[in-house]
């Protein structure tokens, strides 16, 4: 399960950088930005995979409740770490960076390589 959660990271993680990243631009550095998505990540993620979707297994229900953890942590990193970026902001470049990473998952899943 460990392998499994790492590699699921790893592509959130890099999916997320470039998006984010790229999103938020003009809001604060790059090593600023990098930093506020890896710390978004490192908060969001491990508790989804581990604790969320282990308590509620496979359902839709934790799928969707996984995805708003995510999210809505992610944001709260945003508008805490990075300046002048507002919950607003946050929130759609949170929702643009979780659709492209689960995006990109599924695709890897459905080819076989996940």
């Amino acid at each position: 399960m460990i392998g499994a959660w790492a590699i699921a990271f790893a592509i959130t993680l890099c999916v997320e950088l470039m998006v984010a990243g790229w999103l938020l631009r003009a809001d604060d550095t790059l090593l600023r930005r990098f930093g506020a998505i890896g710390l978004a990540n490192v908060a969001s993620h491990p508790l989804a995979f581990f604790v969320i979707s282990q308590a509620l297994g496979a359902a839709v229900a934790s799928f969707i409740l996984a995805e708003v953890w995510a999210v809505l942590s992610e944001v709260a990193v945003y508008v805490l770490v990075l300046r002048g970026v507002g919950a607003g902001r946050a929130l759609a470049v949170s929702l643009l960076a979780n659709g492209a990473s689960l995006g990109v998952g599924v695709v890897l899943q459905a080819a076989g390589w996940l």
